[in-house]
């Protein structure tokens, strides 16, 4: 592996402030960069195998296959599982929601019960 490029530029300045002693307030400054490096490898000249025998072909075939499939199995069970915890969050949420809503309205109408029998004794 070799740098292929490296560039390296002046970013925007950031200004902040450092707290000192007896109130007094000093600029901070940062100078940041911004560097791009890229890497490439070497190519070497490699021979091309001749293939053993059409089996050992078929069995590499079929062994990713399985792997794939494996790995397929396994992110939709985790898209799944994933997707009911949301479901689950969502329902708890609003729930929650619902029964604050009627606590309140239960409140409100204990307060104008109140506020009519007092209006009551009055008269």
């Amino acid at each position: 592996m070799y740098i292929r490029h490296i560039q390296v530029n002046q970013a925007p300045k950031q200004r902040r402030r450092t707290y000192r002693a007896h109130g007094r307030i000093n600029p901070y400054m940062a100078s940041p960069s911004h560097i791009e490096l890229m890497l490439a490898e070497r190519r070497e000249k490699v021979k091309k195998a001749a293939p053993s025998s059409a089996e050992a072909v078929k069995e590499k075939k079929n062994k990713f296959a399985k792997s794939l499939h494996a790995r397929t199995r396994l992110t939709r069970n985790k898209l799944t599982r994933k997707a009911a915890a949301i479901q689950r969050v969502k329902a708890k949420s609003a729930a929650t929601r619902v029964a604050k809503k009627i606590k309140a309205k239960k409140a409100v109408q204990e307060v104008r019960k109140k506020v009519a029998e007092k209006k009551a004794q009055k008269a």
